[in-house]
């Protein structure tokens, strides 16, 4: 209800259920009517100004400023002006959900204002947001297009998980971090947007006492473009960096030789393979840091199912590592995978905390405490039928862990 008239309401309507937030300010002889209106994929929206006093819905729609008469609350006719109301970051501690950290910026104002004017006050998934200062998301959130000014850093932590469903432009691989944590993994960003770079820190761990030695075996994969494999190649003597050949049925170390080129480092490529999956184990855990511009959209993985190898292995004909391309964890219940040719709806990803392969089945069934989400940085197999096109799309991506 607003402050300038008690018979004037806005509403934003799916069905019976209300999904607008309004707030109302005076600029000079101008108010500004901002209404922020939620809603879910498909939902029909209706938006209504109602004036009670006359008893009319006025007719009016979206988010405008209008402009009222010093003398009465009666709406103009037509649509004066368009702007759009952004919040800006403004704390110096980083806390997204500290209301005093935001201020409402609009074109149509001559001075930012304080964003505890709202009833809700911190960014929704209809607004856009401007990070002026250093800023962590370590909750969940979906906001709309994100603007980065010079010399700040937004950082998805391990807890956290951002959702962009409009735009962000970023040249600057230190402004954006999915950070990691040996607790609770890996953050989350799903973003829509090409030539993004950032950073993505995967934790490899070796917490499992299964083992006669110190390092766990880990499945990784590359969340950005033109990552190289030679960074993340261990240099101890013991330790190793493997692709796998599903034509051979073998195990490839990427390791160079103390005097040539291993042959399958050149056959693999000197960088990660978008959508290819990779076993490794290091002498020491800590951080494996990916870092360029994050892969999006469409990934489409070659699966084989050999039968002629020279060394192939019957029960392991069809098996092809491959991971996950996002920064985001995905979905295997999820539409938008192209996996026809998969002899099993299951994928295989090997933990050396239980000494086994932890599985999940679609439809529910897992083993091993195996989930149907799938972490950034994370390889696993899959088994195919007939040799095809494994596909992996957007609509995979979720936040969800």
């Amino acid at each position: 209800k607003s402050t300038i008239s008690n018979k004037l309401l806005l509403g934003a309507f799916c069905g019976d259920e209300v999904r607008g937030r309004v707030f109302i300010r005076k600029q000079g002889s101008i108010y500004l009517f901002f209404l922020t209106v939620y809603g879910n994929a498909n939902d029909e929206i209706e938006l209504h100004f109602y004036d009670h006093e006359i008893g009319t819905e006025l007719n009016v729609v979206g988010d405008f400023l209008i402009t009222y008469s010093s003398s009465d609350t009666n709406l103009n006719a037509g649509v004066v002006d368009y702007y759009t109301v952004t919040y800006k970051f403004i704390g110096t501690d980083k806390d997204w959900n500290k209301i005093s950290n935001w201020q409402l910026v609009c074109e149509g104002w001559t001075d930012p204002q304080p964003a505890t004017d709202l009833p809700s006050s911190n960014p929704k998934r209809i607004d856009d947001i401007i990070v002026a200062e250093d800023l962590d998301a370590a909750a969940d959130y979906i906001v709309k297009n994100v603007e980065m000014l010079a010399d700040v850093t937004l950082k998805i932590t391990s807890t956290g998980a951002l959702e962009i469903i409009g735009d962000i432009a970023n040249t600057d691989e230190n402004a954006l971090i999915v950070d990691a944590d040996d607790i609770n993994g890996t953050g989350s960003l799903v973003h829509n947007s090409d030539n993004v770079v950032a950073k993505v820190n995967c934790y490899i761990d070796n917490s499992s006492v299964t083992r006669n030695w110190s390092a766990d075996w880990h499945f990784i994969s590359s969340p950005v473009a033109n990552q190289t494999i030679e960074s993340f190649i261990p240099t101890e003597e013991n330790y190793d960096f493997y692709s796998w050949s599903e034509f051979n049925s073998t195990w490839n170390n990427q390791k160079k030789d103390n005097s040539t080129t291993n042959n399958f480092y050149v056959d693999n490529g000197l960088n990660f393979n978008i959508g290819r999956g990779y076993l490794v184990a290091y002498e020491n855990e800590g951080y494996k840091k990916f870092s360029g511009t994050l892969n999006n959209g469409d990934v489409t993985f070659p699966l084989s199912c050999s039968t002629d190898g020279e060394y192939v292995v019957e029960r392991f004909t069809g098996f092809n590592l491959v991971g996950n391309p996002y920064p985001s964890y995905i979905d295997w219940e999820a539409e938008g995978w192209t996996r026809d040719n998969l002899q099993l709806q299951t994928i295989w990803i090997y933990d050396d905390d239980v000494n086994n392969y932890i599985t999940y089945t679609l439809g529910g069934v897992a083993t091993n405490g195996g989930s149907q989400y799938i972490a950034p940085c994370q390889g696993f197999f899959v088994k195919a039928s007939s040799a095809g096109n494994f596909i992996m799309t957007n609509d995979i991506r979720t936040n969800e862990k």
